[in-house]
């Protein structure tokens, strides 16, 4: 047992012996932030957690616009600023031009090729005459030479099986409308469960244009919404009895007139005028720069994107009927220059939400997220800031409610 103790004694003796003799070890160094790179410099979750990928890394398209799928196929449809119209293979990323109008459209500064729609039996073989495509774009007699003003057009292309292509040569004008600025054009274009045509229409772009252009009905076919019947269906439509006009005749002579044809007016539009003192196309009135405008058919809802001046940004939800009151409010925040009159038209509607500069400066896309590849942004309105460039989320549930908006790419 003495023995035993003894020996204990002596090996602690040593480790103590040995731990004077044996340097300390340093303390750990400063770690270098999200643990030396390991974690990742997103929050987990919905928000800071997604990023952009090129889904398509062999496709080249200038400036793309818009995409819709092509019927019959795999295939979509991409939409070029620049006066093109491009179907895609998405599995071989082959591309193919199918309709170009660069010798017409005026693509500089905000204009270009900014809207299209394949008529609702588009592929069908029972509807020959149905084979269209319908296109917005901002036209001028010499579009490659810079000028402010220009016509608003919007055209319909019928299909030609022989080539498998837009006939350019086939196009017939349904609205041309002269707008002395380039700017805030529009553009949204859908076809409605109701099988009408929806188009979206910006106020001219002049601030000293407003007073002209917005809140009336007896100008110009500006700053609303329009629903037209271009299949001339006259069980539910009549012709059209009155002319857009412009607010200024264009400086050239020779350039051509204001007009509109080929489509007739739904019989239930909200501002019908037997008298043919007011344009009865227009569905809702009241934007500023309605470029992005969707069609939720789950909600049979119309979601507008208006962009704002130099205080709101505005995310509507709109109705037959509304005013969404531009100029007499940018989003909620009510003009100190424009005043609303005491004979208002239509429904006085606010935006779903709004925000200010210091969120961002030009909302544009958006679209209701219906798909199962993502599930937590199912059902989200999914749109963007083209200024700030980023990528938000918006939750609506319902009136009483303010929406929830989430960031998923960007500051």
């Amino acid at each position: 047992m003495v023995k035993t103790l003894h020996y204990i004694i002596l090996v602690l003796t040593g480790l103590i012996s040995l731990s004077l003799i044996m340097p300390k070890p340093l303390p750990p160094e400063q770690m270098a932030p999200y643990l030396n790179g390991v974690f990742s410099k997103k929050p987990p979750g919905e928000v800071g957690s997604w990023d952009i990928e090129d889904a398509f890394p062999n496709v080249r398209i200038p400036s793309p616009l818009r995409m819709l799928p092509f019927p019959k196929s795999n295939d979509f449809l991409v939409l070029s600023k620049a006066g093109e119209i491009w179907r895609v293979n998405p599995e071989s990323q082959e591309q193919e031009l199918i309709l170009d109008i660069k010798d017409r459209s005026f693509k500089m500064g905000e204009a270009g090729t900014t809207g299209m729609a394949l008529h609702p039996k588009f592929g069908d073989t029972d509807a020959p005459d149905k084979q269209l495509i319908f296109v917005f774009y901002r036209y001028k007699p010499n579009p490659d030479v810079w000028n402010e003003k220009g016509y608003n057009r919007l055209s319909k292309f019928s299909w030609d099986s022989q080539t498998n292509r837009f006939d350019k040569n086939s196009e017939e004008v349904l609205i041309q409308q002269y707008d002395r600025i380039t700017w805030h054009n529009g553009g949204g274009l859908f076809f409605g469960p109701d099988g009408f045509l929806y188009l979206s229409l910006g106020d001219e772009g002049g601030a000293t244009h407003q007073a002209e252009s917005t809140q009336r009905l007896d100008g110009g076919l500006f700053s609303g919404i329009i629903r037209i019947d271009i299949d001339n269906d006259l069980t539910k439509s009549h012709p059209i009895i009155r002319q857009p006009i412009h607010n200024e005749a264009p400086d050239n002579p020779n350039w051509p007139i204001t007009f509109s044809q080929g489509y007739s007016i739904p019989n239930d539009n909200p501002w019908m005028s037997p008298d043919g003192s007011a344009l009865e196309e227009f569905h809702s009135i009241g934007v500023r720069s309605p470029y992005s405008m969707h069609y939720d058919a789950e909600d049979d809802q119309i979601w507008v994107l208006d962009v704002g001046n130099d205080a709101r940004e505005e995310v509507n939800h709109v109705d037959m009927g509304d005013n969404l009151q531009w100029p007499y409010f940018e989003g909620q925040k009510p003009s100190e220059v424009h005043f609303k009159p005491d004979q208002f038209i239509g429904n006085e509607r606010i935006p779903v939400f709004d925000y200010d500069r210091s969120i961002g400066a030009t909302v544009i896309a958006g679209g209701v997220y219906r798909n199962d590849k993502f599930p937590s942004l199912f059902g989200k309105y999914i749109m963007a800031d083209f200024s700030f460039k980023k990528v938000m989320a918006l939750t609506y549930k319902n009136v009483n409610e303010d929406p929830e908006v989430q960031t998923l790419i960007g500051d």
